[in-house]
């Protein structure tokens, strides 16, 4: 196998860093007064295995000028497994830059060699000398990833981040490998955690809360999560469905408060009963962390934030509710037949049953009097359709 200049330029310069003169050369090299100026460990090998004048191999002529932190885009020439080390070609200067093993986000295995030749990859220089050149593809990955969570955070966007390990005051979690999150652990659910164990090794959505510069940290929180996405998971709740939560806190004079499907909080107040003796009787001996069952009854909006109201008694839900949710229980999702006259749309449900709902002449300028519509979404607390109309 033979290399060219460009490959060779990784131990040898012609520059005035200090010589490692612990790399033991060739006769042939001492008196044509070779130097290393290569100081990683390994450097005795590979000048053994790729350099010395012994395997018939020219001197390279010095190092592009890399500097250190810059992003280049290289390809592919070979990889070393005997080095733990891959060879790859700067696109613009055609210089070689070697990124070790450890600094890819996947250890290099032998599919890299079958890949397209012409793939190019980003590596960030962390090392750049006269004598070599060291890139690292991790590195670069995880600037970019960076790039990813500060997006996030500006735009107050969600995203996953896998919980790695418990530390103080909360979580180490980490951000498709590379990006390292701090969860404080009164952010890491909808209340109160009782195990902290149970969180290890999950993925969970968040949000950037904030930037510890000394650590270089993002702070997420999943609470905040929740508190965004509420508006648009209350219409997920079902208002037939029998549901089972846990006691946030021990029973209050007003009410208890539960937390079910590890993200909603609910609350049955005493008046759901008929007296408050029926209450006192109801939460007499319950703690915090119990467990009970119940029905969603109603969620209502307050100052900007929505209360989801729970009840013990099925019975006490709103008839029209009831009916909104069966509604969408038979037809969300479903392709329904359709006849329009004069401004009503009258859709013919699965069960032979029609409904009508308002559709302007303008919607159906151009369309069939007769078709089909895709139920796209029931909303049981805003008690309307939104449906697709099919075809032409």
């Amino acid at each position: 196998m033979t290399y060219t200049n460009e490959e060779l330029e990784l131990l040898f310069s012609q520059g005035n860093s200090k010589i490692n003169k612990a790399v033991k050369l060739s006769a042939a090299d001492k008196k044509a007064n070779v130097k290393i100026f290569c100081k990683e460990p390994y450097a005795q090998e590979m000048y053994d295995r790729y350099f010395s004048s012994e395997a018939g191999h020219p001197m390279p002529a010095g190092n592009k000028d890399i500097p250190v932190g810059e992003i280049r885009t290289v390809s592919l020439k070979k990889i070393d497994f005997a080095m733990s080390m891959v060879e790859m070609e700067d696109s613009s200067t055609m210089t070689s830059i070697f990124v070790p093993f450890r600094e890819f986000s996947q250890e290099p295995s032998l599919s890299l060699l079958n890949e397209d030749k012409d793939r190019k990859y980003k590596v960030m220089i962390y090392k750049s000398n006269m004598s070599e050149i060291l890139g690292s593809e991790k590195r670069c990955a995880a600037l970019t990833l960076r790039e990813d969570v500060d997006y996030f955070a500006k735009n107050n966007k969600w995203f996953y981040v896998k919980v790695v390990e418990l530390i103080k005051g909360g979580y180490l979690a980490i951000y498709k490998n590379q990006v390292k999150c701090f969860l404080p652990g009164s952010h890491a659910a909808a209340n109160v955690i009782r195990d902290f164990s149970e969180y290890l090794h999950k993925e969970i959505p968040v949000m950037v809360e904030n930037y510890d510069s000394v650590n270089n940290l993002y702070i997420v929180s999943y609470k905040k999560y929740i508190k965004e996405t509420l508006p648009q998971k209350v219409s997920d709740l079902s208002f037939g469905q029998k549901y089972t939560g846990t006691l946030t806190n021990n029973p209050y004079d007003f009410g208890v408060f539960v937390e079910f499907q590890n993200y909603y909080t609910g609350l049955i107040h005493k008046s759901d009963f008929e007296n408050d003796a029926a209450f006192k009787e109801f939460s007499k001996g319950l703690r915090s962390g119990d467990q009970i069952d119940f029905w969603v009854k109603d969620v209502v909006q307050k100052k900007g934030d929505y209360r989801i109201i729970l009840t013990v008694n099925p019975d006490s839900i709103d008839p029209v509710k009831k009916s909104w949710q069966s509604l969408k229980d038979g037809i969300e999702g479903q392709t329904l037949d359709y006849s329009y006259e004069k401004g009503s749309m009258k859709m013919t449900l699965p069960d032979g049953q029609t409904i009508s709902v308002s559709v302007s002449s303008q919607v159906m300028q151009d369309r069939s009097s007769e078709g089909q519509v895709l139920i796209q979404k029931v909303d049981v607390l805003k008690q309307n359709l939104g449906f697709e109309i099919l075809g032409n």
